[in-house]
């Protein structure tokens, strides 16, 4: 046997797998040999192996064991994934450009402002009656871009400076009947003042005018430019502005021969709102409707506005008429929140609804909710949410049962195809 030396020594493939110092001898290495195995050689390559049937050397990997409620768990995720990265690739499409936004919006702001200290100077310069009316007029205009997109302190300013330049034309009165192409505007400024001063609170109290009388003359004739309301209960709704009023005052403050909480509570019960309907033949369905809602609604705005001055044993008839009109009210609105004639003639029944709410059930706060969101999109001015944001402060306040919410919530209102 042939034994090579040191530097030449190659160890057999058996010994270099069986980790033994191999003695390299030629043709087989004596290891091998004395085990009793057969000697794969010194080949550069390694020899194959045949194998007892049925035995292997190597397994593949077996797959994970796979927890089902991992899995579960994942679906849900992508799902909720999916969904989101659809609602921000749909939301993207339809969000307008921003910085042409932040340009209209700074070009808006710079445009009222040249507008104000226009008008202040108009206000100190003007003697010609014709171009102060104008200016007054004017004034109004700024007050309704603030209800539609501004704050809603700011268009109360706008509000009472507009009530003082009237004044010193000789009051709203004598405007009215001076001008007649100013009149649908005039008349829109005192539903605002009435409407506005029904849901703030009454130290912010809105005066247009005095003279009951005349409002019963302008708005008695039904030709109110936007507001849904039946004539007797708008001015019932002026009656129980000045009376919450009171509530407020000493007693030398109060007006001579006020009438009592009894007697508004009174016309709105004899209000038939069939008979008003009936007067327009073709959109008596909504009107019927509109009118039902305006009466439970200024029902409990009475009730809950005067409280205080109804006599202490009538609590109990106050608490049970509540309960019946605020039931009604909510049915009727969910009727009416679904008409495209009526959605968005509901404003201020809403109002009164969610002062309700807060004594009621979760589910007429979340329908108010979704009704001021109807009224925001189809109007398209942000003020029906500020009126929920007011009405969210109030739920979550100690709220002790009387009308009232932190700012006043009016927002311009549509009858479009009623009559």
């Amino acid at each position: 046997m042939d034994v090579p030396s040191d530097s030449n020594r190659r160890y057999c493939w058996e010994c270099l797998r069986r980790r033994l110092e191999c003695d390299s001898t030629r043709p087989v290495c004596d290891k091998c040999r004395q085990a009793g195995v057969v000697c794969p050689g010194y080949e550069d390559k390694k020899p194959l192996r045949w194998l007892a049937p049925g035995r292997v050397t190597s397994r593949n990997r077996k797959p994970k064991a796979v927890n089902v409620k991992n899995k579960k768990n994942r679906r849900q995720e992508d799902s909720a994934l999916s969904v989101q990265s659809q609602v921000t690739v749909d939301f993207e499409q339809i969000r307008p450009p921003k910085v042409e936004s932040v340009e209209l919006w700074c070009r808006f702001h710079t445009e009222k402002g040249l507008s104000l200290r226009g008008i202040s100077e108009d206000v100190a310069l003007t003697t010609d009656p014709r171009g102060f009316d104008y200016t007054v007029f004017s004034i109004m205009f700024l007050m309704l871009i603030d209800l539609s997109y501004g704050s809603p302190r700011n268009w109360r300013v706008h509000f009472l400076a507009a009530m003082k330049a009237l004044d010193c034309r000789g009051g709203m009165k004598e405007v009215y009947e001076r001008s007649v192409s100013t009149r649908p505007t005039l008349k829109y400024f005192m539903i605002l003042g009435v409407l506005a001063s029904s849901t703030s609170p009454p130290e912010d109290f809105l005066v247009t005018t005095s003279d009951t009388d005349f409002l019963e003359m302008v708005y008695g004739k039904g030709d109110y430019p936007t507001l849904i309301c039946p004539p007797p209960l708008f001015l019932v709704m002026n009656q129980i502005n000045r009376l919450r009023l009171q509530t407020t005052q000493p007693p030398e403050l109060h007006e001579p021969d006020s009438p009592s909480a009894q007697d508004p509570l009174s016309k709105i019960h004899t209000f038939e709102p069939n008979t008003w309907a009936s007067l327009y033949p073709e959109s008596y369905p909504q009107l019927f409707l509109l009118a039902r809602i305006y009466q439970s609604a200024v029902a409990l705005y009475c009730i809950s506005a005067l409280r205080k001055l109804f006599p202490t044993g009538s609590l109990y008839n106050l608490l049970r008429l509540r309960a019946i009109h605020a039931d009604a009210l909510f049915v009727l609105l969910r009727e009416a929140i679904t008409s495209p004639k009526t959605k968005l003639c509901l404003m201020w029944p809403l109002n009164v609804a969610g002062v309700e709410a807060a004594t009621r059930p979760l589910s007429d706060r979340l329908f108010v909710e979704e009704a001021l969101d109807v009224i925001s999109r189809g109007l398209g001015t942000g003020y029906p949410q500020m009126a929920c944001s007011a009405m969210h402060r109030l739920w979550d306040s100690d709220y002790g049962g009387f009308f009232c919410l932190d700012i006043a919530t009016v927002a311009t209102t549509a009858g479009r195809g009623l009559h």
